[in-house]
């Protein structure tokens, strides 16, 4: 049996893969993984693409059921250099406005919520784009800017540091699938649900 999930690239990259290898391991099916923002994963629930998703949305999609998982805790990130560099002040509106962003992709919020909630403005800093997450880590650990990262991440890649030690953003999971009796689809969220509340915050 075929499962279609939609899952966001920084669960794809940091805790949900091992829940979804044991489940594939012990029942008849194969996974079918559409990567997606965690914001934008409930919209393939709701036109039908996959069964289930991992989702920042809590209220339920329409003939779906939603369970919290916990929350991914993400913290502005840089090299040494890097903050010397643009940073020398600390992190500051006017620095955050010339310095290098990294962007996941078009449809990454994470930054810019970041921007906002320091300068309470509108700021546009240079951009690049590298829709891949253990790659964005990497151009952050590369020098190529600055971004928002995962704690586990962020404490893998021993040349980065936290640039404002404090300031976080919590993105909170949900787990939405169908309301249907299938006990194959259940099994597998049983595995999603215990790998989260081991590893999610």
């Amino acid at each position: 049996v075929t499962v279609p999930i939609a899952v966001n690239a920084d669960s794809m990259a940091t805790w949900i893969l091992p829940a979804l290898a044991r489940a594939a391991e012990r029942l008849p099916v194969v996974l079918d993984l559409h990567r997606e923002d965690q914001d934008h994963t409930a919209a393939l629930l709701g036109d039908g693409t996959v069964m289930a998703a991992v989702t920042s949305q809590s209220q339920a999609v329409p003939g779906c059921t939603v369970t919290r998982l916990g929350r991914i805790r993400y913290r502005p990130a840089a090299t040494r250099a890097f903050a010397a560099r643009w940073f020398p002040d600390g992190v500051t509106a006017d620095a955050l406005a010339v310095a290098p962003v990294v962007d996941f992709d078009r449809s990454d919020e994470l930054q810019t919520r970041y921007l906002r909630s320091v300068s309470r403005r509108r700021l546009e800093p240079p951009r690049h784009y590298v829709p891949a997450s253990a790659d964005f880590a990497d151009a952050i650990a590369l020098g190529l800017g600055w971004g928002m990262l995962p704690d586990s991440q962020r404490e893998a890649r021993p040349g980065v540091v936290d640039l404002a030690p404090g300031d976080a953003i919590d993105v909170p999971l949900f787990w939405q699938q169908w309301n249907l009796r299938s006990p194959l689809l259940d099994a597998i969220a049983a595995d999603v649900l215990s790998e989260a509340r081991s590893s999610l915050s």
